[in-house]
């Protein structure tokens, strides 16, 4: 971890989803970002471009949490699961950010990222994160420093 960071917001999605996203995931390799809604859709994201663009879109499903499992090359959802408000970093170093409220801040270095609105989730795959909002849009962020 670093001793004094910065988050920079690399892209934004508004109306990413048209409810609250309740869970994001990146995949295993950290170029695709996967979003859960309560919209009841499942939607996957290219993060490997410097605005949030659809790089796919599975059908609408009784589902709004993702998991993805590790280790392999393509994206499933293995299981719902709620966030608790921290994100885990995908070498399981363990929480390297908590949100609160509209508020997302690293547990060390001291960055922090500001949303109009509550935020609703978020995941990470050092050094990036990625944060769903009550308002269904997207953003996604870079540690620097």
């Amino acid at each position: 971890m670093l001793a004094t960071a910065s988050l920079e917001l690399k892209a934004e999605k508004e109306n990413a989803h048209s409810n609250w996203v309740t869970s994001v995931a990146f995949s295993p390799d950290g170029s695709t970002i996967v979003s859960g809604s309560y919209d009841k859709k499942i939607k996957v994201w290219d993060a490997g471009v410097s605005a949030l663009t659809p790089s796919n879109q599975y059908h609408p499903l009784k589902a709004c949490h993702v998991l993805l499992w590790p280790h392999t090359d393509t994206l499933q959802l293995v299981e719902e699961r709620k966030s608790d408000g921290s994100a885990l970093d995908a070498s399981g170093s363990g929480v390297v950010a908590e949100r609160d409220g509209a508020t997302l801040r690293l547990k060390e270095g001291g960055g922090v990222f500001y949303a109009p609105g509550p935020l609703q989730s978020v995941a990470a795959h050092w050094p990036r994160l990625v944060a769903g909002a009550q308002s269904g849009e997207l953003y996604h962020l870079e540690v620097q420093g």
